[in-house]
């Protein structure tokens, strides 16, 4: 028998093994260390393949650095190829609340026959595209979660990137990993340091000269606490989150209260309301308690009230007004509670990093972040996708051009890093116009113009980029402002289809001096508007793309005499 104090051989083995591996990596990091702090392509682990993932491969690629994309799951696509199935966010029903014209990457469009709100699967299928045409699957290695990330050597203020060489650690529980060829030959092992689990996964160990974390904000539900919620689930009440939600059919007969009313909060009320007795939302940007009228709900109204204050001990919910002492009480007591409040960053693998950096993702933010990108200390560990209330993809696709051009060093890192003490005033400057914590990451009408900042420290904000910032703009603001009047309306608008037009120049002896983009919006009524906005002048950007050249080619001879 084995004593319980007494780890076993295998253990044992297990942990001699992992010792020497971390010495094995630990020497390769003087190397890493020194091809990080030249000019020129670096070796990069890029944290998940779905949205932001898959742009940061590609663009990396483009630049000459080579990507090592590790992903959790069994496909490329993140949490649009999860879909509805367990462990996934999306409910079944879910559509597009953008149009499909301005959620492409810039460059690589969805297929035009598809309607312009697209269904969850639609944009699984778009991303598996996207990997094939740029040819990203070789770069991924699926079935691989991330343990820990940490600065594989000291952290230097002074210096560029901060950290040059960064050790990862990742556990791959993919079949192929650990499980011996039906001929009985061994199993084909990796070329990086690993050493097998008691588990039977594959432990690996590298060094990378920089990282690029890209597995999205949609995994740590956000829950805040309410008082009553305790007693409430005592009694037989339900608290969930609308992470757990997929289709109404659980919530028939039900009195649902829904808490948050942005984009999941509108789209459950409404779902929620064709089968539920009663359906009520708290609404922080609600004053005073509203009755609407629904065709499609089963009480023939959804209840709207301000922020949600308690719930009693009867299950009756309690809201806050505005302006005033009082509270207003929900006329019907709850049976669910459905928070729709959103998602918390989550990066347990960063608790090395974290703690040599002085990283943190409380209060949902992740502090301190240098143009929401770099990490301020260390702009070797970047994380694209951060910003929320954002049109994702393209927003992903500027941040990680940026990335790979910085990661190249020379003039165009120097001149975007700046100063470590600049680089905290940044962030302090956001701090300070954002006011509450969870806002340092929203954008929303501040997109447009982050993009730009983004593409003009890499040089690469050209006549293209902009024509379609300014499109993606003039779409944007006209899906806005259809959406519903309140949570649980009808969304009519996702009926809507665009139609992008030919630009519009000015005619001969028009007093108009500029070139008009357009398009057609074919409304759910059958009728038509036209949209339109400024194009950029034939001469834009001209002074981007020179500075651009000229970097691209004082680093290649960097490289070269090196």
């Amino acid at each position: 028998k084995v004593s319980p104090h007494m780890p076993s051989s295998r253990s044992v083995q297990f942990s001699a093994a992992r010792l020497m591996l971390g010495v094995s990596a630990y020497a390769l990091s003087s190397a890493s260390a020194s091809a990080a702090s030249r000019c020129g392509p670096k070796r990069v682990c890029v944290i998940g393949a779905g949205s932001a993932g898959l742009a940061s491969a590609r663009r990396l690629a483009e630049a000459g650095h080579t990507p090592v994309v590790l992903e959790r799951g069994d496909a490329v696509g993140g949490l649009w190829e999860l879909g509805s199935r367990p462990g996934g966010v999306l409910y079944q029903g879910l559509v597009t609340n953008l149009p499909k014209e301005i959620m492409a990457y810039h460059d690589y469009p969805f297929p035009r026959e598809l309607p312009s709100f697209v269904r969850s699967h639609d944009m699984a299928a778009y991303l598996t595209r996207f990997a094939d045409a740029h040819a990203l699957r070789p770069m991924v290695r699926l079935h691989c979660d991330v343990q820990s990330i940490e600065p594989a050597g000291p952290v230097r203020e002074d210096s560029l990137f901060g950290v040059d060489a960064w050790r990862v650690r990742w556990l791959d529980r993919s079949a192929q990993s650990c499980v011996s060829p039906p001929d009985g030959t061994a199993p084909s092992m990796p070329d990086s340091p690993h050493v097998m689990t008691p588990s039977g996964g594959v432990e690996h160990d590298e060094i990378f000269d920089a990282v690029v974390v890209a597995n999205g904000h949609y995994e740590l539900p956000a829950a805040p606490k309410f008082d009553g919620a305790s007693e409430f689930e005592a009694a037989g009440g339900r608290v969930e989150h609308a992470a757990d939600y997929n289709t109404p059919d659980a919530y028939a007969n039900k009195k649902v209260l829904l808490v948050g009313a942005r984009a999941s909060g509108t789209d459950i009320a409404r779902e929620v309301a064709s089968v539920a007795a009663h359906v009520m939302v708290a609404d922080t940007s609600c004053a005073r308690p509203e009755r609407h009228e629904s065709s499609g709900a089963a009480a023939g109204a959804i209840w709207r009230f301000p922020a949600l204050q308690r719930l009693d001990g009867n299950g009756r919910a309690h809201f806050g007004i505005r302006g005033a002492a009082e509270e207003a009480c929900a006329p019907e007591a709850a049976d669910v509670v459905i928070l729709c409040t959103g998602y918390d960053y989550h990066l347990p693998f960063l608790q090395g990093a974290a703690e040599a950096l002085g990283l943190s993702t409380g209060n949902r933010r992740v502090d301190p972040l240098f143009l929401q990108l770099f990490a301020a200390r260390a702009p070797s560990l970047a994380m694209v996708g951060v910003p929320h209330s954002v049109v994702p993809f393209p927003l992903f696709d500027v941040q990680a051009r940026l990335v790979a051009e910085v990661l190249r060093g020379g003039d165009a890192a120097r001149a975007t890093l700046r100063p470590l003490a600049d680089r905290l005033a940044w962030v302090e400057e956001l701090y300070r116009t954002r006011g509450r914590p969870e806002d340092s990451h929203h954008l929303g009408g501040l997109q447009w113009d982050y993009c730009r900042d983004l593409a003009r420290r890499g040089g690469f904000l050209d006549r293209a980029l902009e024509s379609k910032l300014r499109m993606s703009q003039a779409l944007y603001e006209d899906a806005q402002g259809r959406r519903p009047a309140y949570p649980g309306a009808d969304d009519v608008y996702r009926r809507n289809n665009y139609e992008l037009l030919p630009a519009e120049p000015p005619a001969p002896g028009s007093s108009r001096a500029v070139t008009l983009g357009r398009a057609r919006v074919h409304l759910h009524d059958g009728s038509q508007e036209i949209i339109e906005w400024e194009e950029p002048d034939a001469h834009f950007g001209e002074d981007a793309r020179g500075a651009q050249l000229a970097r691209q080619e004082a680093a290649a001879a960097a490289a070269s005499s090196s």
